[in-house]
């Protein structure tokens, strides 16, 4: 069930650490920092749970390894459009 439950694991982290770390910074006065915690930690997040697609993906014949696969493929995209919104919006308003 952890291999399942993998790339939402990875996708909450990334939740907690883009916005926890952007509000960080954002109240010490540094919102040049914004940007670069937005694209850090998407790269890094999207990085890992691409591994766990690719290592889940080859044995498609059972159940749980598609499964994961399709949640961190899932979890890619979530992750993606959170770092849009995340560039598009003004981070420190």
């Amino acid at each position: 069930m952890l291999r399942i439950g993998a790339g939402a694991i990875v996708w909450a982290t990334h939740f907690a650490v883009l916005y926890g770390l952007t509000a960080l910074a954002c109240a010490r006065g540094q919102p040049g920092l914004a940007p670069w915690i937005i694209a850090l930690s998407t790269l890094a997040g999207i990085a890992i749970a691409a591994t766990i697609v690719a290592r889940s993906y080859p044995r498609r014949a059972a159940f749980a390894h598609w499964m994961a696969a399709a949640v961190g493929a899932v979890a890619i995209v979530a992750m993606a459009w959170e770092a849009v919104a995340g560039i598009v919006s003004r981070s420190c308003a």
